[in-house]
């Protein structure tokens, strides 16, 4: 028996794509983890979170992963492929079916010298006979002349000569024996190394560069290692890719001619993905060093994403020596001497391989937080309040949760308010805290402050707003949708304020809210309780009349009109059940659908009902007339409480965010007891996530936590090395 058959397995090469990880063993095994969309994983259809072995995959000497496909070497040097094959990026017509196993590109005979995979393109260097591609052809990426795709491979001209390709996005370049480099396909931004005004996508020399001794390809831009082991750079430099300051995170910046990168010196080898790319670089007598710069999103440059670009090389840190390292999209990984894997970056999918869920099916205690008489949540964010603060976590937009960072926060951040104790209402793009008495502090987008009028930029400190209409008067209900803030007063006033993308409130007055009493009052008595969605707002008054405005798409409003510009009678007897006190929301709003309790039963309008009805909403085997509040949010998802304090769940529950258990995980068609959500007093739904509030003061929270929204401190990156489970 051979020593390396004694050895024990451990990692020997990484390969990434755009959101999946793969590593080849020194046995010849795959593992694999992350996104299943690609169907790498042949036999996972819901994707890994560690790294899982492909079974039909043994004796592997070559790795390579690309978009959404995956290629292999054999020992023999024989290449098989699977994964996607949507766009024939296998190298076999199935008319758009990805095969079950690993297929054969139809390559002509001869040694490879390099594979390369794009997004949905693939490319192999034979020996004495060229580049030839194949797979998806919209910029000319797999012949070089423009095309639609490519099922057999297809010889890239004036290649025979070329000894490496490497393939990028939608383009590719090769290097040649000589030292010269020559790219082809997309060339939107410059990446092919000229002028992206020249419509030619055939494979052309990159001037400004010579003796190169590798070319590396990511997703807009391209990079060599030359001869002298410095780095020189080209194409897209929107977010510092090419290592120089760009103006801002976005912009459209690109250079034709290759630019040499400043900071890292002695390059072994470079990883490139979606804006990035990092460096491994070393004397032969010194350790390996990793740097990594460009587009800082998830921290897959090393820093806290809090800005968009890193223009300087940032060195990562390991606790190891780092041997390999390869990107993908969004994420980067490296194989330490120790033989241990770490990735950071985006970790969303799983692409981080720690196991670490991003979603949860059990309700968990939001740390830090006690006394919390409120809370709401919006999309991806949630706030709750008490009597001496309001605290926000999640995904920021805006600046409406009030702290100094572009991505949001995982744990519970303070609201920088002046006064608490009052209602709280979070919105797509504001958040407001409304005390006992006195205007309202909101921060984020269309405020109206005391000072400057109407802001229509984004303000991340709350300001006053309303204050100049509004006066001193008690602000008793607010309610917010992915645009506007509306608030009612105690003597039945109702006005708002916003952006107003959507035209909800009408014609655009500019520089002032728009008080629409007289459009949502008609009718209603007393001051009334405010409800919204992201497109539409409810007022409900002292009665039982519930009016409405806003969107009317999925005629959640009316049977009318797609826009409800003057509000609209929805429901005429909105009440607890039969001698029950409410305690709680007698209305739930989704995006496309209005809820409320009638006499105790639950009754919905919209969603996929027809334009006139109104669908009652049975519980168990009868009508539940004894509920006494209901929560809605997202994309269809509503809880109701009934008298005895349980409550029952029904709609979407993709992410678990209903509290019903893990074996729903799409949608719960009939209203389901949900015991985890007993004994709360109040219920906020977001879009894929769920946070109740106790009688002791706590909150938990379940569902999606992809933008921290359930504020355990958990994030769906990571901007420092995280260890795979291998």
């Amino acid at each position: 028996m051979s020593a390396a058959a004694l050895a024990p397995e451990r990692p020997l090469q990484l390969a990434l794509g755009t959101s999946v990880s793969c590593a080849r063993s020194n046995a010849g095994r795959v593992r694999c983890w992350g996104q299943e969309s690609s169907s790498v994983f042949l036999d996972a259809p819901s994707g890994r979170r560690t790294p899982t072995e492909i079974p039909a995959l043994r004796g592997v000497a070559a790795l390579f992963v690309g978009g959404g496909h995956a290629c292999a070497l054999d020992a023999d040097g024989a290449l098989a492929c699977w994964g996607n094959n949507y766009d024939e990026q296998l190298g076999v017509a199935t008319q758009g079916v990805s095969p079950q196993a690993p297929v054969r590109p139809a390559l002509p005979s001869g040694r490879l010298l390099s594979v390369s995979l794009g997004a949905a393109h693939s490319c192999a260097v034979i020996e004495g006979r060229g580049v030839y591609c194949w797979g998806l052809d919209d910029h000319g990426q797999s012949s070089g002349a423009m095309g639609q795709r490519r099922a057999r491979p297809s010889l890239i001209a004036n290649t025979r000569d070329a000894v490496q390709v490497a393939a990028g996005a939608s383009f590719a370049c090769a290097r040649r024996s000589d030292g010269a480099v020559l790219c082809w396909g997309d060339n939107e931004a410059s990446q092919l190394g000229r002028a992206a005004r020249e419509g030619d996508v055939g494979p052309r020399v990159v001037e400004g560069i010579s003796r190169v001794s590798a070319v590396f390809a990511g997703y807009s831009h391209a990079c060599a290692v030359r001869e002298d082991q410095t780095v020189a750079c080209w194409g897209l430099d929107a977010w510092g890719s090419l290592g120089t300051a760009s103006p801002s995170a976005g912009a459209a910046r690109a250079a034709v001619t290759p630019v040499v990168i400043s900071g890292v010196r002695a390059v072994r080898e470079l990883a490139m993905g979606y804006g990035f790319t990092c460096a491994l670089s070393g004397a032969p007598a010194d350790a390996a060093r990793v740097h990594c710069w460009g587009h800082a999103q998830f921290g897959k440059t090393g820093i806290e994403p809090n800005f968009g670009r890193n223009p300087t090389p940032h060195e990562i840190t390991f606790a190891s020596e780092p041997e390999r390292i390869e990107a993908g999209n969004d994420h980067a990984c490296a194989l330490l001497r120790d033989g241990t894997i770490v990735c950071w970056g985006a970790g969303e999918h799983g692409e981080l391989g720690d196991g670490r869920p991003i979603e949860r099916r059990t309700l968990e205690p939001v740390a830090g937080l006690s006394g919390v008489t409120r809370v709401v949540a919006a999309d991806n964010a949630t706030c709750a309040s008490s009597a001496t603060a309001m605290h926000c976590w999640g995904g920021e937009s805006q600046g409406r949760l009030s702290i100094d960072s572009h991505w949001g926060t995982a744990t519970p951040a303070r609201f920088r308010s002046h006064a608490h104790g009052g209602v709280i209402s979070l919105g797509g793009r504001t958040a407001c805290e409304c005390p006992s008495s006195g205007p309202c502090w909101c921060s984020g987008a269309g405020l109206l402050s005391d000072a400057t009028g109407y802001i229509r930029g984004t303000v991340a400190a709350p300001h006053l707003s309303f204050a100049r209409t509004w006066g001193r008067f008690r602000v008793r209900s607010i309610a917010a949708t992915a645009t506007v803030h509306c608030m009612s007063r105690e003597d039945g006033r109702v006005a708002c304020v916003g952006s107003d993308d959507d035209h909800i409130l009408g014609p655009a007055v500019a520089g002032a809210p728009r008080v629409i009493a007289r459009a949502v009052a008609t009718g209603l008595r007393g001051p009334v309780e405010l409800f919204g969605s992201p497109r539409s707002v409810c007022a409900l008054d002292t009665r039982g009349l519930l009016r409405c405005f806003g969107s009317n798409a999925e005629h959640q409003i009316s049977a009318t009109d797609e826009r409800v510009l003057g509000a609209t009678t929805v429901f005429d007897s909105v009440r607890a059940a039969r001698g029950a006190r409410s305690r709680g929301p007698l209305v739930a709003m989704t995006v496309g659908r209005t809820c409320a309790v009638v006499a105790g039963a639950v009754r919905c309008r919209g969603g996929l009902t027809t334009a006139a009805a109104v669908i009652n909403v049975t519980a168990g085997a009868r009508m539940s007339e004894d509920v006494e509040a209901i929560f809605g949010g997202g994309a269809d998802s509503f809880c109701a409480r009934r008298t005895n304090g349980r409550y029952f769940c029904w709609g979407n529950n993709v992410h678990g965010q209903l509290g019903v258990g893990p074996a729903s995980n799409t949608s719960v068609v009939t209203p389901t007891d949900a015991p985890a959500l007993d004994g709360a007093t109040q219920l906020a739904i977001g879009a894929q996530h769920l946070c109740g509030r106790w009688a002791d003061g706590s909150v938990r929270c379940v569902g999606s936590n992809a933008h921290s929204q359930l504020g355990d401190g958990a994030t769906s990156w990571s901007a420092s090395p995280v260890t795979s489970r291998w």
